[in-house]
């Protein structure tokens, strides 16, 4: 149901695992950007109708643990780990609010 907002159990099918064959981002707003070109549309309309707090929230376990493997928050990506306060879990979660950002009208 669109408009809704996100909920995990409501994308099954989201699979970001073709993230693995692109480079790993260096910059939050690069991961965003690697994000949004393999979201569809209907996925990208719930994001952005979702409240911020009830998506990361939402996101953290499906969509989050997705991103900390594919971007190798958990080793491999140290920088990007430590410019967001030194956990995966913290760096997952200022990728997945600059997404939502990415997709409210205004910004």
């Amino acid at each position: 149901m669109l408009g809704s907002g996100f909920k995990e159990a409501h994308h099954p099918a989201m699979d970001i695992s073709k993230l693995g064959t692109l480079p790993v981002p260096t910059t939050i707003d690069e991961a965003a950007l690697l994000l949004d070109e393999i979201l569809d549309v209907e996925e990208k309309r719930d994001i952005a109708t979702t409240p911020k707090e009830t998506f990361l929230l939402n996101a953290h376990f499906g969509l989050g643990l997705s991103i900390r493997n594919a971007f190798k928050l958990h080793s491999g990506n140290p920088a990007l780990v430590r410019s967001r306060g030194g956990h995966p879990d913290d760096a997952s979660e200022v990728i997945l609010g600059a997404l939502w950002k990415r997709f409210q009208p205004l910004h």
